[in-house]
């Protein structure tokens, strides 16, 4: 085995073993964690159920699928952030043979890993409701990649912070006016075509029609999908650039 084979082999395996700490450990650990996530997303499905039509279920489903993916993935501003200011881990990290990338995998693939009961009780939810997947590969793709985009997002934004007690509150304001405010729960057609079309660069937005489409609840068409791809893929790339650029 050549060294750059036992290198990749080293760097992954330091990823895995940081996911599995910081989600699967966490999530066991400190349930209350896993509850605090689903609440806003299952007290919106409940209120969309008892004031609208069930055709608006369809909106709270994919709405908070998508609130749960980016939640956890900014929620890395927090465990970045404290690993950089409180524990100077990332400082070890920086000084030893892994890697940054194998790091950010790492804390990255934690939340999605912390994510995956939220996910679990909404496809539960999905089945109860008759709500029918036509294009699996599209629903992967949107969520993995509004996973990515999310998760980068909180990498480059933690590396900005100081302070720990600016985390918590940014982490709030910002699920909120990305993961409610763009149509996510709502369809993007009840929007000037020119609103629908610049809400495409927040990634829930573009996630969201990805998802929509998917299920045939509001159908993309060739153009919007494209734009929905091309936003989440830049994005991701553009905030990993800038997270691995900044300094410890």
């Amino acid at each position: 085995m050549s060294n750059l084979h036992r290198e990749i082999i080293m760097q992954i395996r330091a990823a895995l073993t940081l996911a599995w700490l910081n989600g699967i450990v966490a999530a066991v650990r400190t349930p209350l964690w896993v509850a605090s996530y689903l609440t806003p997303p299952l007290s919106i499905l409940v209120i969309l159920g008892f004031l609208a039509r069930k055709e608006a279920l369809a909106f709270g489903v994919i709405g908070g699928l998508t609130m749960i993916l980016v939640y956890n993935g900014l929620g890395l501003m927090a465990d970045a952030a404290f690993y950089r200011i409180y524990l100077k881990f990332q400082d070890m990290i920086v000084a030893g043979p892994v890697r940054p990338w194998s790091y950010m995998m790492g804390l990255a693939l934690s939340g999605l890993l912390f994510s995956a009961p939220g996910i679990a009780v909404f496809a539960i939810v999905m089945e109860i409701l008759g709500i029918t997947v036509h294009d699996w590969v599209e629903v992967v793709a949107a969520s993995v990649l509004l996973w990515a985009a999310g998760s980068s997002m909180g990498f480059a934004i933690s590396s900005t912070f100081k302070e720990m007690r600016e985390v918590w509150p940014t982490t709030a304001i910002l699920t909120f006016a990305i993961s409610v405010l763009p149509p996510v729960y709502y369809p993007r057609t009840i929007l000037p075509y020119w609103a629908s079309l610049a809400s495409l660069v927040t990634p829930t937005a573009s996630a969201a029609l990805l998802l929509q489409d998917s299920m045939r609840i509001v159908p993309a068409s060739l153009p919007e999908t494209i734009i929905a791809y091309i936003v989440l893929i830049v994005e991701t790339a553009a905030f990993l650039v800038y997270s691995s650029r900044r300094p410890s």
